[in-house]
C-alpha cells in the first residue's frame, strides 16, 4: 500500500456493530478521495432446502436477494449524498473470506475494513469469517475495527517488530495513512524469552522512518522480551493512547493452526483499537 489509497472495500451485514466499519471508511475516504465498495456476503447454507415447513421456496430466496440489493443501494446513494463520496455495493454468495477476497481483487482495492470478530469459544468460532483470514487471502491490507467503535483518525501509530525487514514492511504498508494523518511513529521491538534480543532494531527502524518522514518516530528505550507478545502489545497501545496498531500476519499452516490463535489473532481480539494486518511477503 506504498501507493495513495484509491479505492476501500467494506463488507457489511446490516448489522449495528457493523456501522462502526462503514462510519471508520467513510472518514478514510474523505481524507484520501477514495472510492467506498460495500459488499454483502450471503451464506449459501442458509438457502439449503429442507423438507416440511421449513422449506425456503425459490420464490422466498428471491424476494430476499431484492430486499438485501434494494438495502444496499439505499445505503449507498445515502453515504454518496451526505459525505459527497463514490460509493458502490455488490453481492455474493459463499464465505465471506472468498468474497471479500475476490471482489478486492477485482476492484484492485487498496484496503479492506472488517469489523473485529467477536470473542468466540472453539465450537462456534469461525475461521472463514475472521479478519485474519481475509487477510491470508487478500492483496492488499486489512484493517480490523472493534466492533461498536468508529475512528475518524489514526494519529498514534504503535508498530510491535521482530526485525529490521518485517519492521519497514509494515511501515511502508502504512505510508499512505501516515501521511494522510500526520502520525507519529512508536516502533515497539520485542523477543521471545528463547531469543536473542536486538536492541538495534529499533534505532534501525527509526533512521529508517525518519528519512522518510518530517515527523520523528519514537520507539521504546529497551527491548521487551516476553513469552506474551499479544497481552504486551495491547497494554502498550493502550498506555502510549495508540489509536492504530500495525501487525504482520503469514499463512497459517500445520494442526497448530486449527486449534490455537497465534499472536497476531490474539492481538486482534484483545485490542480496543484498530489493528492493520499486513501480510508476510
Amino acid at each position: 500500500m506504498t501507493r495513495s489509497i484509491q479505492n476501500i472495500l467494506i463488507p457489511i451485514n446490516f448489522s449495528p456493530s457493523a456501522e462502526s466499519a462503514i462510519a471508520t471508511g467513510i472518514a478514510i475516504c474523505k481524507r484520501h478521495f477514495a472510492a467506498m465498495h460495500l459488499l454483502f456476503v450471503r451464506d449459501e447454507s442458509q438457502y439449503a432446502m429442507h423438507p416440511g415447513k421449513y422449506a425456503r421456496t425459490f420464490e422466498s430466496i428471491l424476494q430476499t436477494n431484492k430486499a438485501i440489493a434494494d438495502s444496499l443501494e439505499k445505503q449507498a446513494k445515502s453515504i454518496e449524498s451526505k459525505y459527497a463520496i463514490e460509493c458502490n455495493f455488490f453481492t455474493h454468495d459463499g464465505a465471506l473470506y472468498e468474497g471479500v477476497t475476490e471482489k478486492a481483487n477485482d476492484l484492485h482495492c487498496d484496503l479492506i475494513i472488517v469489523e473485529s470478530a467477536p470473542r468466540m469459544n472453539f465450537f462456534t468460532a469461525s475461521k472463514a469469517n475472521s479478519p485474519y483470514k481475509v487477510m491470508e487471502q487478500a492483496a492488499c491490507p486489512v484493517l480490523a475495527i472493534p466492533a461498536k467503535k468508529s475512528f475518524s483518525d489514526f494519529k498514534r501509530i504503535l508498530f510491535p517488530v521482530r526485525s529490521v525487514s518485517s519492521g519497514i514492511q509494515k511501515l511502508e504498508a502504512t505510508l499512505p495513512i501516515i501521511k494522510k494523518n500526520n502520525s507519529s511513529i512508536g516502533i515497539f521491538p520485542f523477543a521471545n524469552r528463547n531469543q536473542q534480543p536486538a536492541a538495534e532494531i529499533g534505532e534501525a527502524l527509526l533512521s529508517w522512518s525518519n528519512r522518510i518522514f518530517k515527523n520523528a518516530g519514537r520507539r521504546n528505550t529497551e527491548v521487551c522480551v516476553t513469552n506474551d507478545m499479544a497481552q504486551v502489545v495491547v497494554n502498550e497501545a493502550i498506555e502510549k493512547q495508540s489509536d492504530l496498531i500495525v501487525m504482520r500476519g503469514s499463512l497459517k499452516k500445520g494442526l497448530k493452526a486449527l486449534f490455537f490463535k497465534n499472536d497476531t489473532e490474539r492481538v486482534i481480539d484483545q485490542s480496543p483499537v484498530p489493528v492493520l494486518l499486513v501480510k508476510k511477503e
